[in-house]
This record gives C-alpha cells, structure tokens and sequence, in this order.
C-alpha cells in the first residue's frame, strides 16, 4: 500500500518528482512508498515516460540516486518501474 502524511516518504517522494521535472517535465513519479530494513531502505516507484525516453532510464536512475544521496543521510536503493503505456493510449 501507498502510505501517505510521512514526512520522511513526503520528502523523498518531492526530491524524486523534482529531479524528473528538471530532466522532462513530462516524466511523473506514482505508487511511491519505501520498505525499510535494518541495512538499507528501498524506495519502489514507478516513473511515466513518454516513448522518447525508453532508452535514457539509466539517465533517470543515475539522477535520481545523485539527488538522493545529495539531499538525505541516509542511502537508498532504489526500484523504479517504467511506464511507457500511458502514453501510448
């Protein structure tokens, strides 16, 4: 489930939506939520993205991880499912 009204999650949800804006404003985070471990926190999202971005999503993920680790103290994996479909409607 997607948690919503968790300031850690609300922030890093912004960070991440802030980072594709600046890439395409067209890219747009959903489903965003975080699974927290001992070791390491995981943040799984998907990220819609118009057919001209397929073959930059290793651009998407190293932007993201950058912002990530520049923002917060804490490192994050991160897990991003790439919706190319809603743009093809």
């Amino acid at each position: 489930p997607v948690v919503t009204g968790d300031a850690e999650l609300d922030a890093l949800r912004a960070c991440v939506g802030n980072v594709l804006r600046e890439m395409d404003a067209r890219l747009t985070v959903h489903d965003f939520r975080m699974v927290k471990r001992s070791d390491i926190n995981t943040l799984f999202f998907d990220v819609s993205l118009p057919q001209a971005w397929k073959e930059k999503t290793a651009d998407i993920y190293e932007n993201i991880e950058k912002a990530l680790e520049t923002s917060f103290q804490s490192k994050y994996e991160v897990r991003i499912t790439f919706d190319l479909e809603e743009f093809n409607l």
